[in-house]
C-alpha cells in the first residue's frame, strides 16, 4: 500500500504480506512453533537463538491422537512430569489449605474451555504433588515452569512460588500480581532462589496476604526449554538475568528499556520552528502509516464478521475467547502439541494486530459518524481483548520474541485512533502499552555497550522504528514530543554508525550485519521498514544527519551491485538458499523521495536512476509509476547495469560486473561464518562459501533460476568454484547442536579480496573445514577477475577421506531445455542425456556450459563432464526431485595429498572465442593470462589485456616473483597495473584482525559466544617490494629505495583496498 505524501509523492509502506523476509507463512499456530527432538531428548524450542524471522518450514510434534479435550487431558496427566490442562476436574495432585477452595470453571479459560478457579484466603496454599524432574541447564535448555493465571482485580502484593520435597522448600520466587486479565510466566528453575535439586516433587503457590480469586490454566510443572526464551517482565523481573547480554536482547529486554524510559528526561520549551517541524512530521507520519480506503456499511459488517471469526468476545466479556499468541506455544510439550493445536486453537498475534490496523485505517478514512462509531466500538473491543489476553504494558507473556513482526498493526493503529482514544479516556494506557512494546527506552541507550546497542538493530529498523517514532509522537505535550522525536533521530544516527567487530549494523565496506554476519535478507527488510521513518523526519530540524542519509543510500547502492537483477547470489542467501530471495523496491523508492544527502535535490537522482532500473522487475504500484514520472520530468533515466569490482571483506565477497552479468565470489574465515543452518533451513549448505564462484547472467530479468540454479534436484556438493568432498546427503546434512542451528567458523585468517581502480580484482581463501566435520580438509584457493576473464587456482588440497572424492566444480547448470548443449572441444556439442566423460586431459580442453560461459582447462587434470538427471533434496530436506543438469568438475580423487587445479572462466563465450582463447594460451607471447606462481605460498597471475598482475599472498614472501612484485611481507591481495604516467598499486589486507593469536573458543563455538565479537579491527602495515625505482606523493605512505627495487609501505584497515599511484623515481 502506498500513501500520498506532501501532495505529490507517496511514502511506500510494505505490503502486509511482506512484513519480513520471504517466508512460507506467518501463521503462528501451535503447530508452527514447535521443534521436537528425538524421542527421549530434550525439547528444542523452534526459536533460534539469534532473532530469526518466523520459520519457513514448521516442525511438528506427534500427529494428533486425541479427539476430545478430556482425552487429551488424560494423556497430558500421564506425561512425566504431568501437564495439567485443568479442563474437567480438579486433579488429584492438587490440594489447598486455610479454607481456600478450588473448582473447575468454564467462565474463565485460556487453553481449552475451562480453568481452575482458586478462591484463596490470606496466605493459603495451592499445592501440586508431582515429580518435577527439574535439573540444571543442559545442552542449551533450562527446566522451566510455565502457567497461565487470570485476575479480575490486581494487587500490589506478590504470590510466592515454591518447589521442594514434600513440605520442605528448596527453591522459591515471588510473582507480582499488579495486573488484571491473563498473564503467563515462564520461570526457569535456575532463576529461583535456593538450591535446585533433581528430586523435587512438590510445587506450591502461596496466596498474597488478602483473600481473592484467581484462575490457573495450562500448568506445565517443567518443560525443558531453550534457555534464552523465558523473558523478564514486571511480574517476574528476576527471570533470565543474562538477557541484557543475550543474542535476542533487542526483543527480550523490554523491562530494562522501560526502566531506562522512566529516568528523568530533560524537556526544554520548544521553539516555534520546532513546533512547526513537529506539525510537519505529524502530517507526514499520518500519511506514512495509513492510507485512504473505501468504507461502507457492508465493509464495516465484513470487518465485524472477521473479528467474530477470530473468537474475540463481545464487548465487556472478559476472561475467555480464542487466545492470542506469538511464540507462547513454544513451551508446548511435543507429545501433546499437535493435539493442542487442533483442540485448543489460537489466533496469531500478527493476524490480530493487522485486524486492529484494518479497523483503524477504516476509521481514519471515513467521515460518516455512524460508521466511525461502529468502527470505534470494534477497535475498543479488540483493544480490550488484547489487554485481557496479557498483551499490555509490563507483560512479556513468557517470551516476547519477534514482537515487532507480530505487533506492527497495533503500532500503526494507535496513531490513527489517537483522537478517538483520547475522547474515550484510553489514550494514556495505549501510550504506555505502545512505549513498552516498542521498547522506547532504547532511545536512551548509549553506544558504549556495543553488543547491547547494535545486536539485532536491523530487526528494529525493520519492525519497530516506525512504531518508536509513533510512540514519541503520542506523548502528552508538544514539548515532550519534541524531546522524544529528537531522541529517535539521535538513535537512528547512532544506529547507522559503523559497529565494531561482528555486531549488527553497518560496516566500513557497506556490509550490513545481522546474526553476526553480512545478511542481505535482513538488511533489505531493515531498509524497507526503516526508511519511511527517515522520510517522515526529512525536511525538518529532526531529519537524520547527512552522514546517516549517505550511509543508507550507499548501502542500498552496494546492495543493488551484489544482487542481479534482484536475486541475491546463492552464497549471500544465508539459511534461505531457495534462489528467489533478493532486493525490495520500497527502500529505493523511499530513499529517492528523501532527496539527495546534501539536500540540493528534492528527488535523489542517483537513487532514482537505480529505482528506475529495478522497477520493471517488480509488480508496480500507482505511486511508483507517479515517482517514475516525476523523475522523468527532472531528466532522470534508468541507470545502466552497474560495472566494476566491488570488494566487501566484511563478507569475504567480491562482486565483479560487466554489461548485465555478475560474477560473485565468496568465502569465509575465522571471523565470518561459513553459512547459517537451522533445522529445515539450508540443511545441506555446508559448502556454499568454500570459494563459491557464481555467474549470474541468464534470464530476463537475470535470476538464479535463469542462471542455472533450480532446487530440489540441485547437487548441494557442487556449488561452482568450490572445492568440496562429495558426500552422500545423509553425511552432508548439518549436524545441528541442541540449539537447532549451525554457524561455523574456521581457524583461518584469509578469506577476502582486493580490487584495483574499482574495475578488476582478486580473491584468496585459505580453506580449512571445521573440525565438526572433517578437520583434515585444507586448500588454498584464489580467483582473479579481469574483465570477462576469471582465473581460478587451487593448491594444497588435502584431506583424509578415503571413501569420497574431493572435487572442484566448474559448473552445475539446470537444463530447463535439454536441447541446449554442453560444448566440449574434444567432442563438439553434446545434447545427449545421460552423458559422462571422465578422463585426464592430455592437452588443454575448453568447454562451454549451457549458460554460454566458457572454461579453459589446462592439461594434466582429471576432468569429468556430465549431463544427467539428478535426484536431490530441497534445501530444507522436506522433499526430493529429479531434474536434468549439466556439470563439469575437476576430480582430485580420494584422500588427496597436495592436490591442485587451474582453469579459466570466460563469461559470455562462444565456440569461436574459446577456440581463439585456447590457441592463444599455447604461446606465451599471446596468452590471455600467465600464471607466474602457483603454490601454497602465493598465487600470482598476469593478465595481458589489462596489464594487471594480481598476487594472492598466503604467506609472507621475500622472493614472490621475478617480475614487478618482488616481495610482500604480509598475507594480502596485491594488484599492480601500469598507467600512462607510472604504476597503480592496490594493497588489501583481508584479515579483519578482530583478534590476534588463536581463538581459544571451541571449534563449534557460535559466533554469538566468541569473546571478540565486539572488538574493532586493528589494521596492519604492509610492505610491498617492487622492481625499479618509484615514488609516491600519498600522505602516510613511505617508500624506501633498494638495489634496483623500491619498498612501499602502506597502512591497511577494515578490509578496504589501499590504492596508490606511483611515479618513476
Amino acid at each position: 500500500m502506498v500513501l500520498q505524501h506532501s501532495g505529490l509523492l507517496p511514502i511506500p509502506v510494505a505490503p502486509q504480506e511482506e512484513d519480513s523476509m520471504p517466508l512460507a507463512s506467518h501463521d503462528f499456530s501451535r503447530r508452527t512453533l514447535l521443534t521436537v527432538a528425538a524421542a527421549g531428548a530434550a525439547t528444542v524450542a523452534l526459536l533460534p537463538r539469534a532473532s530469526a524471522a518466523p520459520p519457513a518450514s514448521p516442525l511438528t510434534g506427534a500427529a494428533p491422537t486425541s479427539s476430545t479435550m478430556p482425552e487429551l487431558e488424560a494423556r497430558a496427566l500421564a506425561l512425566k512430569p504431568p501437564v495439567f490442562l485443568l479442563e474437567t476436574a480438579v486433579p488429584r495432585q492438587f490440594s489447598t489449605s486455610h479454607g481456600a477452595t478450588m473448582s473447575i470453571s468454564s467462565t474463565v479459560a485460556h487453553t481449552g474451555s475451562s480453568s481452575l478457579q482458586w478462591d484463596y484466603t490470606a496466605r493459603s496454599v495451592l499445592e501440586v504433588s508431582a515429580p518435577l524432574l527439574a535439573a540444571g541447564p543442559s545442552g542449551g535448555d533450562s527446566s522451566t515452569l510455565g502457567f497461565w493465571i487470570y485476575q479480575s482485580e490486581g494487587s500490589s502484593s506478590t504470590m510466592r512460588i515454591e518447589a521442594g520435597r514434600g513440605s520442605h522448600t528448596d527453591v522459591w520466587c515471588d510473582m507480582g500480581l499488579d495486573f488484571t486479565g491473563w498473564r503467563t510466566a515462564w520461570i526457569r528453575y535456575e532463576d529461583m532462589k535456593g538450591k535446585l535439586r533433581a528430586d523435587l516433587d512438590t510445587l506450591r503457590f502461596i496466596a498474597p496476604p488478602s483473600a481473592g480469586t484467581m484462575y490457573l490454566d495450562y500448568l506445565i510443572v517443567n518443560q525443558p526449554l531453550q534457555s534464552s526464551l523465558p523473558t523478564p517482565d514486571r511480574q517476574v523481573p528476576f527471570v533470565d538475568p543474562e538477557v541484557s547480554t543475550g543474542d535476542n536482547e533487542h526483543w527480550l529486554d523490554l523491562l530494562w528499556f522501560s526502566q531506562q524510559d522512566a529516568r528523568p528526561l530533560a524537556i526544554p520549551t520548544p521553539t516555534a520552528a520546532q513546533l512547526a517541524d513537529l506539525a510537519t512530521i505529524e502530517q507526514a507520519y499520518t500519511r506514512a502509516v495509513g492510507g485512504k480506503v473505501t468504507v461502507t456499511t457492508a465493509s464495516v459488517v465484513a470487518i465485524a464478521a472477521a473479528i467474530d471469526r477470530m473468537g474475540v468476545p463481545a464487548a465487556g466479556v472478559l476472561g475467555s475467547g480464542t487466545p492470542l499468541v506469538g511464540y507462547q506455544n513454544s513451551i508446548d510439550p511435543p507429545a501433546i502439541a499437535a493435539d493442542l493445536a487442533q483442540l485448543a486453537p489460537t489466533t496469531a498475534l500478527k493476524t490480530y494486530t493487522d485486524e486492529m490496523f484494518t479497523v483503524a485505517e477504516a476509521y481514519a478514512s471515513t467521515t460518516d459518524t455512524t460508521l466511525q462509531g461502529q468502527l470505534g466500538g470494534l477497535y475498543l473491543r479488540l483493544l480490550d481483548f488484547l489487554y485481557d489476553q496479557g498483551w499490555t504494558d509490563g507483560s512479556a507473556q513468557g517470551t516476547i520474541h519477534h514482537l515487532g513482526y507480530q505487533a506492527r498493526g497495533f503500532y500503526k493503529s494507535t496513531w490513527l485512533m489517537r483522537s478517538f482514544l483520547a475522547a474515550q479516556g484510553r489514550l494514556d494506557d495505549v501510550r504506555a502499552t505502545l512505549a513498552w512494546m516498542v521498547g522506547i527506552g532504547r532511545t536512551r541507550e548509549s553506544t558504549r555497550d556495543v553488543k547491547r546497542f547494535y545486536n539485532g538493530i536491523m530487526d528494529i529498523f525493520n519492525t519497530t522504528l516506525v512504531g518508536m517514532l509513533g510512540s514519541a509522537l503520542l506523548c502528552d505535550s508538544d514539548a515532550e514530543k519534541v524531546a522524544r522525536v529528537a531522541l529517535v533521530t539521535q538513535w537512528i544516527n547512532n544506529g547507522t554508525k559503523f559497529s565494531a567487530g561482528t555486531e549488527g549494523g553497518f560496516k566500513p565496506d557497506l556490509a550490513t550485519f545481522h546474526h553476526m554476519g553480512h545478511y542481505p535478507d535482513y538488511s533489505v527488510d531493515g531498509f524497507s521498514g526503516g526508511s519511511p521513518a527517515l522520510l517522515v523526519l526529512s525536511g525538518t530540524s529532526f531529519a537524520v544527519s547527512q552522514e546517516t542519509h549517505q550511509r543508507w543510500r550507499d548501502a542500498l547502492l552496494a546492495m543493488r551491485f551484489y544482487a542481479n537483477e534482484v536475486n541475491w547470489p546463492l552464497a549471500l542467501t544465508g539459511r534461505h538458499p531457495t534462489g528467489v530471495t533478493g532486493l525490495a523496491l520500497n527502500p529505493y523508492q523511499t530513499m529517492t523521495q528523501l532527496g539527495s544527502p546534501d539536500g540540493t535535490k528534492a528527488l535523489d537522482p542517483v537513487m532514482g536512476a537505480a529505482f528506475l532500473r529495478l522497477m520493471p522487475a517488480f509488480k508496480e504500484y500507482s505511486a511508483q509509476r507517479n515517482l517514475a514520472k516525476a523523475l522523468a520530468a527532472q531528466g532522470v533515466i534508468a541507470e545502466a547495469s552497474p560495472t566494476g569490482s566491488q570488494v566487501m571483506n566484511h563478507s569475504a565477497l567480491v562482486s565483479h560486473r560487466r554489461d548485465n552479468w555478475l560474477v560473485s565470489v565468496r568465502g569465509h574465515n575465522r571471523y565470518l561464518w561459513s553459512t547459517e543452518i537451522y533445522a529445515g533451513s539450508n540443511d545441506f549448505g555446508r559448502y556454499v562459501t568454500y570459494g563459491h564462484v557464481q555467474v549470474m547472467a541468464g534470464g530476463d530479468p537475470v535470476s538464479n533460476l535463469g542462471s542455472g540454479f533450480n532446487q530440489p534436484g540441485w547437487d548441494w556438493n557442487r556449488y561452482p568454484g568450490t572445492t568440496t568432498i562429495h558426500l552422500p546427503y545423509d553425511q552432508l546434512i548439518a549436524n545441528l547442536s541442541a540449539t537447532g542451528q549451525e554457524m561455523l567458523l574456521t581457524d583461518q585468517r584469509l578469506g577476502g579480496a582486493g580490487s584495483i581502480g574499482g574495475q578488476n580484482g582478486a580473491f584468496l581463501m585459505s580453506l580449512h573445514e571445521n573440525a565438526e566435520y572433517n578437520g583434515s580438509f585444507y586448500a588454498r584457493k584464489s580467483v582473479f577477475l579481469f574483465d570477462n576473464r576469471v582465473i581460478l587456482l587451487g593448491e594444497g588440497i588435502v584431506n583424509n577421506d578415503r571413501s569420497n572424492h574431493t572435487e572442484t566444480t566448474l559448473f552445475q547448470c539446470y537444463l530447463a531445455d535439454t536441447s541446449v548443449p554442453t560444448v566440449d572441444s574434444r567432442n563438439g556439442s553434446i545434447t545427449t542425456l545421460p552423458y559422462s566423460n571422465a578422463s585426464k586431459t592430455r592437452s588443454a580442453v575448453w568447454l562451454i556450459d549451457p549458460q554460454s560461459n566458457g572454461y579453459y582447462v589446462p592439461k594434466g587434470q582429471q576432468l569429468v563432464v556430465s549431463r544427467a538427471v539428478q535426484t536431490a533434496p530441497d534445501q530444507g530436506n522436506t522433499t526430493t526431485a529429479s531434474q536434468p543438469y549439466a556439470t563439469a568438475v575437476l576430480d582430485h580423487g580420494t584422500k588427496p595429498r597436495g592436490g591442485s587445479y587451474e582453469y579459466a572462466l570466460v563469461v559470455g563465450a562462444t565456440a569461436e572465442t574459446m577456440t581463439t582463447f585456447a590457441a592463444d594460451m599455447q604461446d606465451p607471447s599471446t596468452a590471455p593470462y600467465t600464471v607466474l606462481r602457483h603454490d601454497t605460498t602465493a598465487h600470482v597471475v598476469s593478465d595481458r589485456a589489462t596489464g594487471i598482475t594480481g598476487c594472492a599472498v598466503f604467506e609472507r614472501s621475500h622472493r614472490l616473483t621475478d617480475g614487478l612484485v618482488r616481495a610482500v611481507d604480509t598475507p594480502s591481495v596485491v594488484l599492480v597495473q601500469p598507467t600512462s604516467n607510472g604504476l597503480a598499486l592496490s594493497v588489501t589486507d583481508p584479515d579483519l584482525r578482530f583478534y590476534t593469536g588463536p581463538d581459544k573458543s571451541a571449534p563449534t563455538a557460535s559466533p554469538y559466544d566468541v569473546p571478540w565479537r565486539d572488538s574493532p579491527g586493528q589494521g596492519s602495515t604492509i610492505t610491498v617490494e617492487l622492481e625499479g625505482g618509484w615514488t609516491c606523493a600519498t600522505q602516510g605512505v613511505t617508500t624506501r629505495a633498494g638495489h634496483g627495487t623500491t619498498s612501499v609501505t602502506v597502512q591497511c584497515a577494515d578490509g578496504l583496498p589501499t590504492e596508490l599511484n606511483l611515479t618513476k623515481a
